[in-house]
């Protein structure tokens, strides 16, 4: 970019890489946005440049006001985004926008849209959730990763039709208390923050079908996991649980019999927790990365699981008769996936 651009200019090119994305939504302007894209990569940006390109935008966009109005997608990927135009709001009819991989900073505009049912806005540089996203009652999906928040903001648990929520990649510390309103929540990210607990509250998400929290600073995981009956997968590894607390977790996780995938990689663990063989229904377990040494024969119990990770793992050669076991159908062992086909350990070693 030319060293002569200025806000404006800025604010101009943001308009135009917002129109580009109008077109992208649009098939029968397939030959002028082709044109408009050469334009913008063979030629220095300049002031009057942009101006120029933001004023055939808007001609072209006022042109085509009513199929504008009926346009459900936007995308906008990679483009160096910086703010999101106020005419977004002309696309009175949109359900999703993907504006990946932006350099976004607010998104305020987007909660006047009440029929938004998709919003994507990961890899930006967003650092708060506004407070008017309450008014998108109707939101399912909401993916916000890899921006700079730092407080999972309350305003979030108003979106009563939430389904899928994903925070990871941020610097978020705290799960709030007020989760009483995401009763429909069934997935939810939060990988790579540097949150320390569960809390009680968890229990208020009745519907979680899935909780990843890898890769943060857990030290405590309320006993109240216990209720969420509908858990299929919890992904908890690389935090701070030592064995009596990854004991316990195994314990409250007894009960919940829809529990089909658990990773515990990195997570320091030495020996395999006797509760763990409570978890019947286990399909798929990942222990990789760890510092386990023998493997108890116990594992015959869980007759489900055909998916074992034991990668990076210093395991005694005498505990490997545990790779025998016939439901065990994909084994990674080296870092390399182990299928069963009649395999006798000596494949294995």
């Amino acid at each position: 970019m030319s060293s002569g651009i200025q806000n404006q200019d800025l604010l101009h090119l943001d308009f135009w890489k917002f129109a580009l994305g109008v077109f992208h939504a649009l098939p029968n302007v397939k030959n002028q946005r082709a044109d408009w894209q050469k334009s913008r990569a063979s030629q220095e940006i300049t002031s009057v440049k942009v101006a120029r390109w933001a004023k055939e935008a808007q001609e072209w966009l006022s042109k085509n006001e009513e199929v504008i109005k009926e346009i459900k997608t936007l995308k906008v990927y990679k483009e160096g985004l910086g703010s999101i135009p106020m005419e977004v709001m002309g696309l009175v009819a949109l359900e999703e926008v993907f504006l990946m991989n932006n350099q976004i900073r607010k998104f305020d505009v987007l909660c006047n849209m009440p029929c938004l049912n998709r919003i994507f806005l990961n890899d930006n540089c967003i650092s708060k959730i506004p407070k008017k996203i309450a008014n998108l009652v109707g939101v399912e999906s909401l993916c916000l990763s890899n921006n700079e928040i730092t407080v999972f903001s309350k305003v979030a648990f108003y979106l009563t039709s939430l389904k899928e929520l994903d925070l990871s990649f941020n610097r978020i510390k705290l799960i709030p208390m007020a989760m009483r309103n995401l009763y429909q929540l069934e997935t939810l990210f939060l990988d790579n923050n540097v949150i320390e607990k569960i809390p009680m509250q968890i229990h208020f998400l009745v519907s979680l079908k899935i909780l990843s929290v890898n890769c943060n600073m857990i030290n405590y995981v309320d006993d109240s996991i216990s209720t969420l009956t509908n858990l299929e997968e919890l992904h908890i590894g690389a935090n701070r649980l030592n064995f009596d607390q990854i004991h316990r977790l195994f314990e409250n996780l007894s009960p919940l019999t829809a529990l089909k995938e658990i990773s515990l990689s990195k997570s320091d663990i030495k020996e395999v927790p006797e509760s763990l063989f409570c978890l019947k229904r286990l399909v798929t377990l990942d222990l990789s990365n760890n510092c386990i040494v023998s493997i108890s024969h116990r594992f015959l119990e869980l007759e489900y699981l055909t998916h074992l990770d034991l990668s990076s793992n210093p395991i005694d050669s005498k505990s490997r008769d545990v790779f025998e076991f016939k439901s065990i159908k994909h084994l990674y062992l080296t870092g390399e996936c182990h299928e069963r086909v009649n395999m006798s350990i000596e494949d294995l070693v």
